[in-house]
């Protein structure tokens, strides 16, 4: 997160995002809500780590609209109390997503670069 808005600040002040277009994109903070949760993008700013996904009660296309807008701002995805079916269908899309059936836990950390 402190990456992002570091780059965001530094195009604003090249002048290749106006300020309007700077204030559209943060417009959101500190959190983004999609209806039926409410994502805190500014977590990892504050903490060093991004929001945790808390599965158990959601549906899978809650939590992998939750999993899309966390990976907008972080290379770090953590998901708690998922069960496999759930993991497996979200491996699909997340192909580095790994799983710990005894603990329910996904997590996923983009490849660095």
């Amino acid at each position: 997160m402190k990456k992002s808005l570091e780059a965001l600040l530094k195009k604003v002040k090249d002048g290749s995002v106006s300020i309007n277009g700077a204030l559209e994109k943060l417009r959101w903070l500190p959190y983004r809500d999609l209806g039926f949760a409410k994502v805190d993008s500014h977590r990892g700013f504050r903490r060093g780590v991004p929001e945790v996904i808390f599965c158990q009660g959601k549906n899978f296309r809650q939590i992998r609209k939750i999993a899309g807008e966390i990976l907008i701002h972080s290379d770090r995805l953590l998901l708690t109390r998922i069960d496999a079916q759930t993991y497996r269908k979200l491996k699909i899309q997340y192909k580095r997503l790994q799983y710990s059936p005894h603990a329910k836990v996904a997590y996923l950390v983009k490849k660095q670069e």
